[in-house]
């Protein structure tokens, strides 16, 4: 048998499209922000809504609460962090979830 190489992101985005509404594909976009908040929460937003949020972010202050206290402190550097995600892995991503599949076989690394 001949290995041949599949146009994966066309294979995801035809797929997806019939798991999803109308309005849904009308919002997806070239490429998503990830935010990751310290090591408990990953979010993913357009990329034009991530961009808004991350300016939010210039003035941000943690609010650290005890059972005494709380006290403000400014945000650690490695507390939030942003990074880009493309369209393609996103596809991959979602339709990794809707076949219950590891990610990683949907995902071509150069």
């Amino acid at each position: 048998m001949r290995n041949q190489k599949y146009n994966y992101v066309d294979i995801i985005s035809s797929l997806i499209k019939m798991h999803i509404t109308r309005e849904e594909q009308l919002i997806i976009h070239d490429n998503y922000l990830i935010i990751e908040l310290g090591y408990s929460q990953t979010l993913i937003v357009n990329y034009a809504d991530g961009v808004k949020i991350f300016n939010s972010f210039k003035n941000v202050e943690k609010l650290e609460e005890s059972y005494k206290s709380g006290h403000i402190t400014p945000i650690n550097s490695d507390e939030i962090k942003f990074r880009v995600m493309s369209k393609q892995e996103y596809l991959a991503r979602k339709m990794a979830a809707v076949l219950k599949i590891d990610a990683a076989m949907l995902i071509e690394k150069d």
